[in-house]
C-alpha cells in the first residue's frame, strides 16, 4: 500500500498503512506559542508483532533534539531499549537520565538488523543551530527512516514538508520562513552523500515528525526531495566546511 490513510484526531493511535501507525500530539517548541505538532510512528519489524500486541524493543529518535518523551515510554515497555545519537542529546539526558544505547554516527545505517522493513540513514553534514542561544556548536546528528512497506521516508528535523512545497528544515531558504539554506550545513560533501543514498530508495510518500494532521507529501515525494536540495549544486564561494565528513564502510 503506498497511499497513506489520513490522520483524523490528536492523541490516538491511527493506522496510516499496513505496518505503519501514527500518534499525533500538539507541541509548542521551547515554550513558544507556535504549535508545530509532534508525531510518533509505530512500525512492526520482523517478529516484533506478537498476537494482538506489540512487543516494543526499539525506541528511536530521529535526531539529537528529540529525547523528551523517551524516558516516559520506557516504563511501559520493559523489553525496550532507547537508541540515541552522540552529541547534544547526551548532555540533555544527563539532566534527567534514563538508560540508552549509543548509535554509531559514522555509518550510513546504524541499525541494519531492522532491514528490510525499516532502513535508517544518518544525515551527514548538519551542524548545530549555533545562531540560536543554547543550541550549542559542532556536528548535529539526524536520521531519515525508510519504511519499505508503505514506500515512505520519515524525517525528524533534517527535512520538513512545509505543505506549500518541499522544504529542508535546517537548511530551507527565507521564502519558506526558515533560516538560509547554507546556514546550518557544516560539510557539503556529507549532505550530498546523504541525499544520494536517499535517492536510491523507492519512495512515494514523505512523513515529517512535525506538522499538523496529515502533513504528508503523498505525491512525487522523491522528485520533490531532490528539488529541495538543488541549491547544493551552487554553494556560495565564501562557504567553508566546519568539520570533516567521515563515513565508515
Amino acid at each position: 500500500m503506498t497511499t497513506l490513510n489520513p490522520e483524523t484526531a490528536i492523541g490516538s493511535l491511527q493506522q496510516l498503512a499496513p505496518g505503519l501507525w501514527s500518534i499525533h500530539t500538539d507541541f509548542c517548541f521551547e515554550g513558544t506559542p507556535h504549535n508545530i505538532g509532534n508525531r510518533t510512528l509505530v512500525i512492526p519489524v520482523k517478529d516484533l508483532e506478537v498476537s494482538e500486541a506489540l512487543n516494543v524493543t526499539y525506541i528511536l529518535t530521529p535526531g539529537d533534539f528529540h529525547y523528551m518523551r523517551i524516558k516516559d515510554w520506557l516504563p511501559h515497555f520493559p523489553s525496550a531499549k532507547a537508541y540515541l545519537p552522540p552529541g547534544r542529546i547526551q548532555t540533555k539526558v544527563a539532566e534527567n537520565p534514563f538508560p540508552y544505547e549509543l548509535l554509531d554516527a559514522e555509518v550510513d545505517n546504524p541499525l541494519p538488523e531492522l532491514a528490510p522493513e525499516l532502513v535508517l540513514q544518518t544525515v551527514f553534514g548538519m551542524k548545530q543551530m549555533s545562531h540560536i542561544p543554547g543550541h550549542g556548536t559542532g556536528i548535529r546528528i539526524e536520521y531519515l527512516f525508510y519504511h519499505t512497506g508503505s514506500k515512505s521516508v520519515i524525517s525528524g528535523d533534517s527535512f520538513w514538508y512545509a505543505q506549500d512545497g518541499f522544504a529542508v528544515s535546517a537548511y530551507y531558504g527565507p521564502e519558506k520562513g526558515g533560516v538560509g539554506q547554507i546556514q546550518n550545513i557544516g560539510n557539503v560533501a556529507g549532505l550530498k552523500h546523504t541525499v544520494a543514498r536517499v535517492l536510491e530508495w523507492d519512495f512515494v510518500n514523505f512523513i515529517s515528525v512535525h506538522g499538523g494532521l496529515t502533513a504528508f507529501l503523498t505525491q512525487d515525494a522523491k522528485a520533490s526531495f531532490g528539488r529541495s536540495v538543488d541549491f547544493l549544486a551552487n554553494v556560495p564561494e565564501d562557504y567553508k566546511d566546519e568539520f570533516e565528513f567521515v563515513v565508515k564502510a
